[in-house]
């Protein structure tokens, strides 16, 4: 009999050895892993099974591994999230252990992350006047489930050169970030602010031309004159233009672009509070997206914050009136609270949008019925019959619900 001495976990990639002794759990930027292994007081191991679990060591199953070498092999997960990997050393003296059972406690947990951040800075250079010595307050996004305690460290550069300074961490809060100014700074420099989870995934944004003033400068607000005592008192100020709404950067466009994809992501891998992130960090971009808002409102409903997702179908549906995702959610949102009221006219208004949706006419009479409005359920339900496209699923529910409720009422 052989037993496991240690367990070392190596990214693919670089082929490296991590210092540390295996730890409790472990965070890898590649979905290659590089295995190490040996056996007590040396002894040759032979062959090695390799098993993964994805649920704690609930349950195992066994992978594919290449042996490389006298004490390590190399094997590819699927997908990123949590893995726990158990070994079995094998040699002419026999096994190390038996196969995992369930509840097998793994030799080593990892978790596997190849995704960055997503940091993106809103603050403009020319709108901050950061004073050296003082902290500087920067607003952004920063979205990531391993962030780890690295937070965002920040660099600094003279404008022109190419040597960057490291400054340091920045303390992070909600959607904005301080970092204290170093003294000696003065003139126009560049930052750099860099994120970095705790697999090693990096992700970067810069601002340039950042003009640093020195204590004693006063702002251009302080310098202002004040107006002549000869202007008459009665003297109005011009009318504010209003604003047009910003048109994104091509820069801004494909961030757009990434986190939508991103979020889909989440929202398939069924991680809404992650995509609602996401979707949340989109709509900083191109608020007022009908879309977007009703991609957040379903990812806010199925992560149960229920009057949230209400918020945002009602502003997509303050955009378009007619938008059918706003309505189909505000409905689900409605019935969901048992606000069955509320849920009948945003469904009699979807119903007048779309008259052969088996699916809402199936709710509507669902609502109904709710309400103690029996006739108008069953008449809801016998309409789904009619319908020459009807899903067979949907129609069998109304048919299942006639069957128990009693006939339909035919007007």
């Amino acid at each position: 009999m052989i037993a496991v001495r240690t367990l070392l976990i190596l990214m693919a990639a670089t082929l490296a050895a991590e210092s540390a002794a295996a730890g409790p759990l472990r965070y890898v930027n590649s979905r290659q892993l590089l295995l190490g292994f040996s056996a007590d007081s040396g002894a040759a191991v032979e062959t090695v099974d390799v098993w993964a679990s994805r649920d704690g060591g609930k349950t195992w199953q066994s992978i594919a591994a290449e042996r490389l070498g006298t004490s390590s092999l190399r094997c590819e997960v699927d997908e990123d999230g949590w893995y726990g990997f158990y070994l079995v050393l094998r040699n002419a003296a026999g096994a190390s252990a038996d196969p995992p059972r369930p509840g097998s406690e793994p030799h080593l947990r990892v978790i596997v992350d190849t995704v960055p951040p997503t940091l993106q800075v809103h603050a403009r250079a020319e709108a901050l006047a950061p004073v050296a010595g003082q902290p500087l307050n920067i607003r952004l996004s920063l979205i990531d489930e391993h962030l780890g305690d690295t937070g965002v460290r920040v660099f600094y550069r003279p404008a022109g050169t190419n040597e960057w300074t490291d400054g340091g961490l920045a303390a992070v809060s909600e959607s904005r970030i301080s970092w204290p100014v170093p003294e000696h700074l003065a003139g126009q420099f560049d930052l750099r602010l860099a994120a970095t989870d705790r697999a090693g995934n990096r992700s970067i944004d810069e601002l340039a031309g950042v003009v640093v003033r020195a204590p004693q400068q006063p702002t251009a607000a302080h310098t202002a004159e004040t107006p002549g005592a000869d202007e008459p008192p009665d003297a109005e100020a011009p009318s504010p233009t209003p604003e047009l709404p910003a048109v994104p950067t091509m820069a801004e466009q494909e961030h757009l672009l990434h986190l939508r994809a991103l979020a889909q992501r989440l929202v398939a891998e069924r991680r809404f509070p992650l995509a609602a992130a996401r979707f949340e960090e989109a709509l900083q971009i191109a608020p007022g997206d009908a879309d977007m808002l009703v991609d957040l409102g379903s990812a806010l409903y199925w992560s149960g914050r229920y009057d949230d997702a209400d918020t945002r179908f009602a502003s997509a549906l303050e955009g378009q009136p007619d938008h059918v995702g706003a309505l189909d959610g505000l409905a689900l949102v409605a019935a969901t609270q048992k606000r069955y009221s509320h849920a009948r006219t945003y469904l009699e208004r979807l119903l007048a949008l779309l008259p052969e949706s088996a699916v809402h006419w199936r709710r509507y009479g669902d609502v109904q019925h709710r309400l103690g409005n029996k006739a108008a359920a069953l008449e809801a339900w016998a309409k789904i019959l009619d319908l020459d496209q009807a899903d067979p699923t949907v129609r069998a529910e109304a048919q299942k619900r006639l069957d128990y409720f009693g006939p339909a009422t035919r007007p």
